[in-house]
């Protein structure tokens, strides 16, 4: 049976894939978790590289997939042109059984808050009016399926996130894939640069994308 890393490295890296793929991370970690596989990607901008060692130091962070969710992802990556349902249907292979391995949009939120404390001050939140229970919908590219929904609890200065829809909401958002996808992009873009200037524009951003994503 070939191995996972040598059917990911099978997938042709076509623009559409590398541009999906540049936006979730720089080097992430793999671990097949029934194989017991781990191995580590490195996305060089015009090519994505691999290699079969896993050192958690040296990466973004680290997904953890099935052989079931390694072959899905073979299938549907397996054409040159990746559309909106195509698309939609690789990132729910990759975050929605997973919600915790940071592949989903949210996860960036957990590292905001360690690095930045003003972003989990009490008072500065009320300022901006950051609330602390927050239901996300998915929102899928086509009507027969439903939306895959999200809680979001902020609790001891970090955030915790959930599957399902649980609590009373602050605020609820309503997100398409490329509007998880840039709020990955931009939170991510913070963390890695962690300056106060950074994170200035980052809560600026937040606030205008907030404006237009979310029902309250």
């Amino acid at each position: 049976m070939a191995q996972s890393i040598d059917k990911l490295k099978s997938i042709e890296q076509t623009p559409d894939t590398l541009e999906l793929f540049g936006k979730l991370f720089e080097a992430a970690g793999i671990r097949i978790s029934d194989s017991r596989e781990e191995f580590s990607c490195y996305h060089q901008g015009t090519y994505i590289e691999f290699k079969e060692v896993l050192d958690e130091a040296s990466v973004d962070y680290v997904i953890e997939l099935t052989t079931t969710q390694v072959n899905n992802l073979l299938e549907l990556m397996s054409t040159k042109h990746i559309d909106h349902i195509r698309r939609y249907r690789i990132l729910s292979t990759l975050f929605t059984p997973a919600i915790d391995a940071a592949v989903n949009p949210f996860h960036c939120l957990q590292g905001i808050t360690v690095s930045n404390p003003l972003l989990s001050n009490r008072l500065f939140r009320r300022l901006l009016r950051m609330e602390d229970l927050i239901h996300v919908y998915i929102t899928p590219p086509v009507q027969e399926q439903a939306a895959i929904g999200h809680t979001l609890v902020f609790k001891q200065k970090e955030w915790l996130v959930s599957p399902g829809l649980q609590g009373n909401p602050g605020r609820v958002f309503r997100l398409t894939v490329d509007d998880a996808l840039e709020f990955h992009q931009h939170a991510f873009d913070a963390l890695k640069t962690d300056s106060r200037i950074g994170w200035l524009a980052f809560a600026r951003w937040y606030l205008r994308w907030r404006k237009r994503v979310s029902d309250r």
